[in-house]
Order: C-alpha cells, then sequence, then structure tokens
C-alpha cells in the first residue's frame, strides 16, 4: 500500500531573516539609535 505524502508549503527562512533585519534597521533609523556590530567595544 502507497500513502500519498501531502505537500508541505516551505518557509523561505532568508527572506524572513532580511525582512526582520530590515524593520531592526528601519526602527532603529526612527528612533536614531546607534546599533554597534557584536564584539564592538564602542
Amino acid at each position: 500500500m502507497v500513502v500519498r505524502i501531502p505537500e508541505l508549503e516551505i518557509e523561505d527562512n532568508a527572506k524572513k531573516l532580511a525582512d526582520s533585519i530590515e524593520e531592526v534597521c528601519l526602527t532603529a533609523k526612527d528612533r536614531k539609535v546607534s546599533i554597534s556590530p557584536l564584539g564592538s567595544k564602542a
């Protein structure tokens, strides 16, 4: 007996990550917040 495997929707994690980064940057820009890279001793 063969069972059909249902179609799965594959999430685009790279696009979600890029959208999240863009949203954070735009929010920070609106608030005039300085963002330092990780590991920075600023």
